[in-house]
């Protein structure tokens, strides 16, 4: 039953880093394959370093402390930062309003306040995080 669930988890992770490299090679399967072994191939010194790497450091972390602190308070942050830009700037208002009310109640004057808050506070405060998880400031 675990590796049934751990299967189907691992098949939609995959799908995400697959989908943009689906046009570059000439089947679905062969991108699944190449991809799938990267990650295979980039997993195996983070997994290592619990073990028998485990004194090899990045800025005196193991290998995998160092690819979690980069993507956890570098990549993660970066990544939200950039969507709230996007979508509160460059994505038609009308487009969202109708993605906001499509499946709630909520009207007009609550879809202002989120895309107000979206576009001004939001970034404000992901910059804030970013900077105080990278350690540049302190709260």
């Amino acid at each position: 039953m675990f590796l049934i669930a751990i299967l189907s988890s691992s098949f939609s992770l995959l799908e995400t880093a697959v989908a943009p490299f689906i046009t570059k090679f000439p089947s679905r399967a062969l991108a699944t394959w190449v991809i799938g072994g990267l990650v295979f191939l980039i997993a195996i010194p983070a997994t290592l370093s619990f073990g028998i790497w485990h004194q090899y450091t990045i800025f005196g972390r193991t290998i995998f402390e160092a690819i979690d602190y980069v993507s956890t308070n570098i990549i993660f942050p970066l990544g939200a930062l950039f969507t709230a830009i996007f979508v509160g700037f460059r994505l038609p208002r009308q487009l969202l309003f109708d993605e906001f009310t499509q499946s709630s109640r909520l009207g007009r004057k609550v879809f202002m306040l989120w895309l107000l808050l979206l576009k001004y506070v939001a970034p404000i405060a992901i910059i804030l995080i970013f900077l105080s998880a990278t350690g540049i400031i302190n709260f």
